[in-house]
Parts: C-alpha cells; sequence; structure tokens
C-alpha cells in the first residue's frame, strides 16, 4: 500500500497532484485546509490492503511497500499489536459491502476517524506501523456503523464479491423508493373549465385583439400617407362588398391616378367591363330555355316576364310553357294563371319521357319556357330533375336565376350544383329588394357568367330588363350611398 500527503493552493491542483503521482485509482483519506492550501492525504492499492487485513497474518515481518504501487504485505509484528477485538472488526468488515464504499464520492461523518488516523501517518514509517494505522482507522469505522445500524432490524449481508462486482451489487440491492400515487397516474386536466384560466384566456384573447387593431391601423395610416387614393378607394370597394382579389386587380391598372375624382371613376369604369353582359338572346333566338335555380329565387315570375314580352313581340302562338314543379302545393296552378292570362298553352311533366312529349307537342312553338322546382343539393329529388334536364337527346338550353339578396356562399353553392348542366347565362333577380350589389357582382365576375336579364318589382312584364354593366355597377354605387346615409341619419353623424 502507498500513502502520501500532498501541499496545494487548492483542491484542484491537489487532485491533479494525487492522479499524477498515485494514478486515477487513489483514494482520498482526508482533505484539510491549511494555511497556504489544502491539505491531501490519498493512498493506492486500498481495496487489496484491505483483503490483506482480513486473512490471519504470518509470524515474519513483510517487506517494505514497493513504489510501484503494488499493496503492502501485513508483518507478523503487526498483527500480534492486534487486539482480538481488532481481528473480530476486520472479520466482520470483510463481509460488510457498504465498506466498499471507501473512496473519492465517500465524505460523510463515518469517514472522518479514518481521516484524522491516516493524518497521522508518516511516509517514512514502515510497513508494520501503516499497516497498525489502517487496521486502527477501519476498527473505528466499524464500531462507529455497528452503533449506527444497532437500532435496525439484523440483516444478513452475502461476502463481499470483487470490487467492481460489489459496486454492481450494491446499487442493484438497493431497494428503490416507492413511487407516490400521484406520479403514478398522469390525470386528463381541462384547463378551459378552470375559472382563473378561464379569465386569463378571455384576457389574452382581448389584448391580442387590441393588439392587432392597433397594428392594422397603423399599417393603414402608413398606408394612407403613402398613397391616399388607393386607401379611399378601397375603402369604398369594401362598403360595397366586392372581393379583395377584383379591386386589387382593378388598382393595379389606376394606381398611377392622382386625382380621388378620376381614379374613382377610371375603377368603376374598369369594373363594368369585367362584368359579362348577353343581349336579348332568349326572344331573339328562341329555342328551349328552361330557368333552373335554388327555392325562392323568383323562377317562375321571371319566366311569366319572359312569356308577356314574347306574347308582346311574337304573339302568343309563339311561345309555350312547361313546368317540372310537382313537389309545391299549388306550384302549377301559378303558372296555369299566367298561361291562361298570356293565353299561352301549358304542361306538366314529372319525368323525361313527359318532357319529351311535350317538348314533341310543341314542336311548332318558336319559345319554349320550362319551369323547374326550387329544391336544395341535399334533396334526393334534384337528381332527378339534374338527370332529366341533361338529356343529350334533348336540345335545352339552361339559365340560372340568382337572387341579388342572397348571401355569397349561397350563390357559389347554387353556381356548383347546377354547372354540370352547362349553363348559358345566369339571371339576377330582386334588385328592388337588395342591400347591396357587391356578393352577387363579385361572384358572377369569378365564375364569368353571362348576365341576360335583371328584374326589380313583381309587375308582369314591366318589371325586367336586358341586363347592363353600367346599370349593375351604378346601383351597387346608389345602394352603398343610400345605405350610408341612412346609417349616418340613425346614428346622428354626418
Amino acid at each position: 500500500m502507498k500513502i502520501r500527503r500532498f501541499f496545494a493552493k487548492d483542491m484542484r491542483t491537489a487532485l491533479s497532484q494525487v492522479s499524477a503521482e498515485l494514478g486515477s485509482e487513489a483514494a482520498i483519506l482526508s482533505s484539510n485546509k491549511v494555511s497556504g492550501g489544502v491539505e491531501v492525504v490519498a493512498a493506492t492499492d486500498y481495496e487489496e490492503a484491505l483483503e490483506h487485513s482480513r486473512q490471519p497474518l504470518s509470524s515474519t515481518r513483510g517487506s517494505a511497500s514497493q513504489t510501484t504501487g503494488q499493496s503492502t504485505e501485513q508483518s507478523t509484528g503487526a498483527a500480534q499489536n492486534q487486539s482480538a477485538h481488532n481481528r473480530l472488526s476486520n472479520n466482520s468488515l470483510s463481509q460488510n459491502p457498504i465498506h466498499n464504499q471507501t473512496s473519492v464520492h465517500q465524505g460523510t461523518a463515518e469517514q472522518h476517524g479514518l481521516n484524522r488516523q491516516s493524518d497521522l501517518y508518516n511516509p517514512l514509517q514502515d510497513d508494520s506501523s501503516a499497516a497498525s494505522t489502517l487496521a486502527n482507522a477501519t476498527t473505528n469505522h466499524l464500531k462507529r456503523f455497528l452503533n449506527k445500524q444497532s437500532a435496525g432490524a439484523k440483516q444478513r449481508v452475502t461476502p463481499e464479491p470483487s470490487y467492481s462486482e460489489s459496486e454492481q451489487t450494491n446499487v442493484k440491492s438497493m431497494p428503490q423508493a416507492p413511487i407516490p400515487e400521484q406520479q403514478q397516474s398522469f390525470p386528463n386536466i381541462e384547463w378551459s373549465q378552470e375559472p382563473t384560466l378561464v379569465a386569463m384566456r378571455e384576457e389574452l384573447n382581448l389584448l391580442r385583439n387590441l393588439l392587432e387593431e392597433q397594428v392594422s391601423q397603423i399599417a393603414w395610416d402608413k398606408q394612407s400617407q403613402a398613397s391616399p387614393v388607393k386607401v379611399a378607394l378601397t375603402r369604398e370597394f369594401k362598403r360595397m362588398g366586392l372581393n379583395e382579389s377584383i379591386y386589387n386587380d382593378i388598382f393595379a391598372q389606376c394606381e398611377n391616378e392622382r386625382d380621388y375624382e378620376c381614379a374613382w371613376q377610371k375603377a368603376l369604369a374598369l369594373l363594368s367591363k369585367k362584368v359579362m353582359v348577353g343581349e336579348d338572346e332568349i326572344l331573339t333566338r328562341g329555342g328551349v330555355v328552361a330557368f333552373v335555380g335554388p327555392t325562392g329565387v323568383g323562377k317562375t315570375t321571371t319566366l311569366a316576364k319572359i312569356a308577356a314580352k314574347q306574347v308582346v313581340k311574337h304573339g302568343a302562338d309563339s311561345v309555350a310553357m312547361i313546368t317540372t314543379d310537382n313537389f309545391r302545393i299549388a306550384a302549377h296552378e301559378q303558372i296555369r294563371t299566367f298561361g291562361r292570362i298570356l293565353q299561352v298553352p301549358v304542361r306538366m311533366v314529372d319525368d323525361e319521357q313527359s318532357l319529351r312529349d311535350a317538348l314533341n307537342h310543341f314542336a311548332d312553338k318558336k319559345l319554349v319556357l320550362i319551369d323547374t322546382a326550387g329544391m336544395s343539393q341535399h334533396d334526393e329529388r334534384m337528381n332527378q330533375l339534374m338527370q332529366c334536364l341533361a338529356h343529350d337527346n334533348i336540345n335545352i338550353q339552361h339559365y340560372l336565376v340568382l337572387s341579388a339578396t342572397s348571401q355569397s356562399s349561397v350563390l357559389k353553392d347554387a353556381i356548383k350544383l347546377f354547372s354540370p348542366l352547362q349553363l348559358s347565362g345566369c339571371m339576377i333577380t330582386k334588385l328592388d329588394e337588395a342591400a347591396s350589389l357587391g356578393e352577387v357582382i363579385s361572384t358572377i365576375i369569378e365564375h364569368q357568367l353571362n348576365v341576360i336579364y335583371t328584374t326589380d318589382g313583381q309587375r308582369v312584364p314591366e318589371d325586367i330588363r336586358v341586363a347592363r354593366a353600367h346599370h349593375l355597377v351604378s346601383k351597387m354605387v346608389w345602394l352603398t350611398r343610400n345605405r350610408q346615409q341612412t346609417e349616418q341619419l340613425a346614428t346622428g353623424t354626418h
């Protein structure tokens, strides 16, 4: 065994000296602060020395410790000076694996006695003195350990294995602390039901909305300063209900205008060019024309207005009416009433064959108008109607009737539903009931539908006209300004 005392200015330097002199397997026996630094006592081959201390000592004195770091053999004289109690303690120590914990990691109070005994060691002493010092230190350590364990139950300890095996066994044999029940289960907490968190979330959402509004206002102010004409036009088109993609395209063509009135007139002209309109093609070309569209958009009334115009222009013998609306109560009575007033023949059909027969019957008519039932796209009877109207052997022109009072999503759904019929165009009804035309104009521009007629009342045949783009745009602007004035009067602002 090799025991050395080291002096250094700090513990890091001392440990470096220990590692350099005795190797990485050296054990720190004690460390004390002294004037000028620290004092560290370290030993090497400590485990092997303890193993020799448990064996019966021979009668001859062992040789001096080897400088290579090998363990020193215990002499016979040192064994004779060992008391019986020390031998018993050493034998008990050999059966206790706790003694293997004597290493750098051991800084508890049980080691202080061993450290104090090791401090008395002089490297110039012989082997017997070293053995006696080590034996006394381990004896004192064992006494304190046994006193500490006397309060607990007696346990049988397996014989100490080798150093590496002992270390692994001690780690495996350590009892694991029971896991608390609250740590084993992780209940799902619905934080949204926590009143405090709900209030906090609402406050955070409110703050976020306020910040977004402030940031948007700052960005809007900056843009207003950069291009006030564009900002003013944007505000007007938003009030009219136009889609952003439409007026952004218009702004790109009039961004060089610096005068607001000039930019406004140019923007309205560009918007009018985007609205596709047709001529009075139904009355001009004739043929078989079917009116399709959602429920309540005014298909029957619009059909009667066109029939009346046909009667005025070409006579009652040039037109006939067919209805497929057998689902609404007294629906066919309405169109029969129009037929009697106009003196126009009316037929009712309910399937493809009856429709073919009716068309053959009216083959001599210049214009045949077909009224259809308004149904939801989820109605199973809609498929039957679509198959009846879309037959290849029947040449029918399909016109979609849209109400100006409908929402943008309703308009888009109607176009999507009836697009398989290859729509020839559309008609916009109820202009007199609409509060804004921005939605319907945006929809027909996006889907590139030709507008043939517009209606603005219930009178037959007065309240129908051929569609004109500038008329639709002017009507949209007038409705927006009128609504704005009404709101200002209601709120008392000017």
